[in-house]
Order: structure tokens, then C-alpha cells, then sequence
């Protein structure tokens, strides 16, 4: 029985093919989960997340919030947010993540390995920062599951947990240095050092944010 050479060429490419996708089935998994051969799903839930900030709507953070990130409030408004957990930095303010742009001029990013399958929104934010949402798809709902921002704040203990804008800020606020007891150095808002847990309300979870 003869082949011809088109019915062997066939068979070696469904056998790369199968290949290829069983070894990066995760990646394209999340190639589909995120709709990566655009930007227009991720930039519409990008949109979403921007307008719950804006209107510093908490049970709606709460609601696009993964276990990676909580949402903190302030007499009933979204006040922050911040990673989840016990041990974790106190949330970044949110003055501080509110983007100066809207979704439509974000730069966006899909991470599809298999332990990521994430889309990055990087917005310009206050006094020239910059503004990183972090977005996942899980079985078809779009959560947010990280924020950081190249913007500084001072963390303030005993007040929910919130910080306040460096005083080297351009919209800081002005006065004498802070003394012993009272708030320390300026802590970039996408480090991530070791703190005591933060006394703000918002969702239970761990895990550290993507």
C-alpha cells in the first residue's frame, strides 16, 4: 500500500500540532479565557473597575475583587485596596489608584503562562504615577486580583489602615516632619514589606496579589 507524500505531510503536522497543544495547553487556555488576540474584553472589564474606583463604590469592589486583593472602607465608601491576607502591607489609598486616564488610552498586557493567565491595564495615576490593575478571567467573570502604583504614601496605623500621600508629593500635605510615634518614611506603594495586619474592613482571603 502506497502513501502519498501529501497524506504524510498531513499526519506530521496534526502530530506537531497535537504536540504543541498538549504541551501548552494552560497557555492556550488562557489565551481564550482572556480573548488575547484582542485588548477589547480585558480593556471593558479595565473600563468597569476604573468607574468602581471613581465612584469609590465598596460593595461593588467587593464584588471584582479575587482572593488576592481586599477592599477597604471608610464610613461606607471604598476607601482602598490592597493585597489579602494577614501579614500584608496596609491597602494602598484609593486617591492614590485613581487613574487619570480612561480605559480606552490603557496599555494593555495578557500574561498567558500557566500559572498567570492574566491581562495588565497600566493607567497614568496622581502626580505622574502609574497605575497597575491586574485582571483574571476564572470561569468566565472578569476579577481584579492586584493593584500597585509607583505612587508613595505614609502608612497610618489606627486609621482603618489607609495610608496618606507622601509629604515629598507635589499635593502633599505641608508641615513640620513627623516625630517619633508617628507616621514613618515614605513606602513605595508596590513594595511589599513585612507589616503588622491592617485594622480596615474589607474581604477575607490570602495569597499574595499578582
Amino acid at each position: 500500500m502506497r502513501v502519498s507524500k501529501g497524506a504524510v505531510v498531513a499526519l506530521a503536522v496534526g502530530l506537531v500540532v497535537v504536540v504543541l497543544v498538549t504541551y501548552f495547553a494552560d497557555e492556550v487556555r488562557n489565551f481564550f479565557s482572556l480573548g488575547a488576540w484582542s485588548t477589547s474584553r480585558a480593556r471593558a472589564a479595565t473600563a468597569r473597575v476604573i468607574e468602581v474606583i471613581r465612584d469609590r463604590d465598596f460593595a461593588a469592589a467587593q464584588a471584582l475583587c479575587g482572593r488576592q486583593v481586599r477592599a477597604a472602607e471608610t464610613d461606607g465608601k471604598l476607601s482602598g485596596l490592597g493585597m489579602a491576607g494577614p501579614m500584608t502591607p496596609p491597602p494602598i489609598p484609593i486617591e492614590l489608584l485613581t487613574p487619570t486616564a480612561n480605559a480606552d488610552q490603557a496599555k494593555i498586557t495578557f500574561q498567558l503562562a500557566a500559572m498567570m493567565g492574566t491581562a495588565t491595564a497600566e493607567l497614568p495615576g496622581p502626580d505622574g504615577s502609574r497605575i497597575r490593575l491586574v485582571l483574571k478571567r476564572p470561569q468566565g467573570k472578569w476579577l481584579l486580583v492586584g493593584v500597585t502604583t509607583t505612587g508613595t504614601y505614609l502608612p497610618a496605623p489606627g486609621k482603618g489602615g489607609e495610608g496618606s500621600r507622601s509629604p515629598k508629593s507635589p499635593t502633599a500635605e505641608s508641615g513640620r516632619p513627623k516625630g517619633p510615634g508617628e507616621a514613618g518614611p515614605p513606602v513605595d506603594a508596590t513594595h511589599t514589606p513585612e507589616a503588622a495586619p491592617s485594622k480596615a474592613k474589607g474581604l477575607p482571603g490570602a495569597g499574595p496579589a499578582t
